[in-house]
């Protein structure tokens, strides 16, 4: 089986001409011995699962929001005009924003694959 033509590469191939080359018939797609030869040939066409994202590549994650942003803003705005308390509130109010937000996300990713099976 031929992947590109000799004349032009492959991209600038026609639909036809691609068939043509995969020996592939785009009407019927191919038979079941020809599927079974190629798995054979080539195996299991699989994408590679992703790595599991870190539980504190997800936290950090969670600061990436314009609403997280506007919060500490607003808390950098509190801070200069002295109301250190307030401050505080809105801080605390971000942070436990975020882990409520990684132990969503958190067990989210994890419950994924499961659901796949």
């Amino acid at each position: 089986m031929a992947l590109t033509s000799a004349i032009s590469p492959a991209h600038m191939l026609s639909s036809d001409e691609t068939a043509a080359c995969f020996q592939v018939w785009p009407e019927i797609g191919l038979g079941v011995q020809e599927v079974e030869e190629r798995r054979q040939l080539y195996g299991m066409i699989q994408l590679p699962e992703p790595p599991p994202r870190s539980a504190l590549v997800v936290f950090y994650t969670q600061f990436k929001s314009i609403l997280v942003a506007i919060l500490f803003g607003a808390v950098l705005i509190v801070a200069t005009i002295g109301d250190l308390k307030d401050a505080a509130v809105i801080l605390a109010v971000g942070v436990i924003n975020a882990f409520i937000g990684l132990f969503q996300e958190y067990r989210a990713e994890r419950s994924l694959p499961e659901s796949a099976d």
